[in-house]
């Protein structure tokens, strides 16, 4: 598992996610997240390059989304699942 911040031209953070993804990659992402909310602009999730997702992931995923981080390039399926396991039928 890969997490790559990139700054978008709005001043946005995008983190490329890249490769499996398990509950055991959740600090990564949680250190990524954490830095990318202090420059306060907007966060995307992009999933372009993700080969799979287990369910602790996508709860914690699908949590982030809900908090207000936008996912991008997420397959049908995937944004789906995140809508069934989000608490408030997180928007994608």
């Amino acid at each position: 598992m890969r997490v790559i911040a990139e700054t978008n031209t709005d001043g946005g953070t995008t983190l490329l996610l890249a490769g499996t993804l398990n509950g055991a990659c959740v600090p990564d992402i949680e250190a990524a997240l954490a830095a990318a909310r202090r420059i306060a602009a907007p966060i995307a999730l992009d999933f372009s390059r993700v080969r799979l997702i287990d369910r602790p992931m996508l709860r914690y995923l699908a949590d982030a989304i809900g908090d207000g981080v936008r996912a991008v390039n997420c397959p049908e399926h995937v944004a789906r699942w995140i809508r069934r396991e989000s608490h408030g039928g997180a928007a994608l």
